[in-house]
């Protein structure tokens, strides 16, 4: 999208965060946006008024800093909207998530208004506006943007958490905050009867052969991603344990296999609502001015659907953590998520530490980063950018190869 879209007015009232009436959306800035989607900024004045006639001095409320997030309208955007279901997180912010609100509280911004069709890919959202001056901190700056990639390290956007915290203390809030919303939403089965969710179509027979297909699809696009990737990753030598682990496992896929497995998670194993792209640059502190207590404020909820919670939690660390930082906060980070969870009411006999432990290191999260490994491939990415996420892969394998399939076989998927 190379024009500046307008933001539509009536867009704003449909939540019910905006008490005002908007009169003018004024555009700032285009945002960091993705191959879908983009993002723009707008000052929107508000008023009393109940009309949409210019308010008067009187009248005037102030300005409110909106997001607003939706399709890039090419043929790119658009095919991969429709592929990949990206109109998902209107539908989520306009359907479910006002039903959780109440036990998330900051967890899901506030959304003024969402739109979204599946079928067409259309998607459009007026959020609130989050940014680094104003009290908020994405976790770690590891390069899992394509653009903008720092160095190596933990680079956070704000240091007003850091300030009084350690990276222990910010790695064990975030556990926390996922533990929130899987507590929510455990083993809750109405998730699988909503259709717009990520796994919708992988449960229950009347969705079987759309699912199939779909998987099908999808795992294409892996396959073919690993094969333009292999060779240089193993010219160079570094990376045996990714190699192996993605060359086994995707010989091992097949549509079976898969869904005997999703159907094992949600009939008998911990299943709840997953983010999905549980990553640093979807994750802000931020501090409440009521109550002065942190809060985690999650970002992109385009691939939220039910999974096994442990799929996030891995995700973040390899995603973010350098191994060294990674390795010397993982049992706590862990400890910190299960023992939030189970306060919050899942039964700690279900689900054991050591449950949650052993999925953390050999479970979901793994085959989630293999998937995102292979998608990764298609895309011309430099080298620097592959390589990092890679070797975040290949490390995590080799630190918890004592709990590695003997076949080497993981679960390859994208929930």
């Amino acid at each position: 999208m190379t024009d500046t879209p307008a933001l539509p007015l009536d867009l704003l009232t449909e939540g019910p965060f905006l008490s005002h009436t908007p009169h003018t959306a004024t555009h700032t800035a285009q945002l960091a946006g993705g191959f879908v989607g983009a993002l723009h900024a707008y000052v929107v004045s508000t008023s009393r008024k109940e009309s949409t006639e210019p308010p008067t001095s009187d009248d005037s409320i102030g300005d409110v800093m909106v997001a607003y997030k939706l399709l890039n309208d090419n043929e790119f955007g658009r095919a991969g909207s429709i592929k990949h279901g990206s109109a998902r997180e209107a539908l989520f912010y306009a359907g479910i998530a006002n039903e959780l609100r109440p036990a998330l509280g900051f967890l899901i911004p506030a959304v003024y208004g969402a739109r979204g069709v599946m079928e067409s890919g259309d998607y459009e959202i007026a959020l609130e506006f989050l940014a680094p001056d104003t009290a908020f901190l994405s976790v770690v700056a590891m390069g899992n943007q394509f653009k903008d990639m720092p160095a190596p390290g933990v680079a956070p956007a704000h240091d007003a958490y850091l300030a009084d915290h350690n990276l222990g203390d910010l790695f064990s809030l975030v556990a926390r905050a996922a533990a929130k919303l899987h507590a929510a939403t455990w083993r809750d089965a109405s998730l699988l009867k909503v259709p717009y969710l990520r796994g919708a179509p992988y449960y229950g027979d009347d969705e079987a052969e759309a699912g199939r297909v779909k998987w099908e699809n999808v795992m294409a696009d892996v396959a073919r991603g690993w094969a333009s990737a292999r060779e240089p990753l193993d010219a160079s030598g570094l990376y045996p344990r990714l190699i192996a682990a993605m060359d086994a496992s995707l010989a091992a896929s097949s549509w079976d296999r898969f869904r005997t497995a999703y159907a094992k998670l949600i009939d008998d194993g911990p299943f709840a609502l997953g983010h999905g792209d549980f990553h640093g640059h979807n994750v802000f502190v931020r501090n409440d001015v009521g109550s002065g207590e942190w809060e985690v404020t999650l970002l992109d909820w385009a691939v939220v659907g039910p999974t096994h919670p442990m799929a996030d939690l891995t995700q973040l660390v390899i995603s973010d953590a350098p191994p060294a930082l990674r390795r010397e906060h993982e049992h706590a980070y862990v400890r910190a998520y299960w023992e939030a969870l189970t306060a919050a009411g899942v039964d700690p006999a279900a689900f054991t530490f050591d449950d949650a432990w052993l999925a953390y290191r050999a479970g979901w999260g793994v085959g989630r980063w293999l998937w995102m490994i292979g998608v990764l491939g298609l895309f011309s990415l430099p080298d620097a950018i592959y390589g990092y996420f890679a070797a975040q892969v290949e490390a995590f394998l080799a630190d918890h190869a004592d709990v590695a399939p003997a076949d080497n076989v993981y679960l390859i998927h994208c929930l």
